[in-house]
């Protein structure tokens, strides 16, 4: 009976007639030795490559993920995996190769993590999605998020009293900016985010909203 240590010989072996490198070969092991490891215990038996199924494949890479392995790492694990499942299914290891007809099977990796604005088509089919559900709350919020820039948890955490707005300007006083730093956002007073906001708050005329009671911007003690 093939033993994992055995298995793991033979793979060796065939990558060195395949014409790999040494270190190439080092690698392809320690990956497959490491999957092994993690294996065994994770399914309470004895490795086999005929006993892995896609689903498998799967958890170790959450696995990877969440021993926060980069998604290069992760990536190179994976690849050495595929490359020993096709060989063991054409040896007749496997009966079947687990990562046939896996898609998106690899870890994308983010080269630009910084954020992205939406596009004006975006931003018009979030319009109409958040219209369809006809909440003037929700659309207050989106509204006030596309008009002035704010981040969701300086939105959440605006009150009534940071939002003023006279005859010609409004402003919200944001509590939590970048670095914990207090600022003032200036809006438009003819901009759809102000007359939907004083519609939610119960604006009779423009004025100040330190007496205001709305369910949009919650009042603290």
């Amino acid at each position: 009976m093939d033993t994992s240590e055995s298995i793991l010989d033979q793979y060796r072996e065939h990558l060195v007639r395949a014409g790999k490198s040494a270190h190439t070969v080092k690698a392809y092991g320690g990956d497959l030795a490491a999957f092994i490891r993690w294996w065994e215990p994770t399914a309470g038996e004895a490795f086999h490559p005929r006993a892995v199924d896609p689903g498998e494949i799967r958890e170790y890479r959450g696995y990877l993920l969440s021993r926060g392995r980069k998604p290069a790492t992760v990536n190179r694990r994976l690849i050495a995996l595929r490359g020993f499942f096709r060989w063991a299914k054409q040896s007749g290891l496997a009966r079947e190769n687990p990562f046939e007809g896996m898609e998106k099977v690899l870890v994308r990796q983010q080269k630009d993590t910084a954020p992205r604005w939406l596009e004006r088509k975006e931003q018009l089919a979030l319009m109409r999605a958040v219209r369809r559900g006809e909440r003037a709350r929700d659309l207050a919020v989106v509204q006030t998020l596309l008009g002035t820039g704010l981040r969701i948890s300086e939105l959440a955490a605006l009150e009534v009293p940071d939002l003023e707005i006279s005859d010609k300007k409004g402003w919200l006083y944001v509590r939590t900016g970048k670095g914990s730093n207090g600022c003032s956002v200036s809006t438009v007073v003819d901009t759809p985010v102000q007359s939907r906001i004083c519609r939610m708050c119960g604006f009779v005329g423009w004025g100040s909203s330190a007496e205001l009671e709305c369910d949009l911007l919650p009042v603290h003690p």
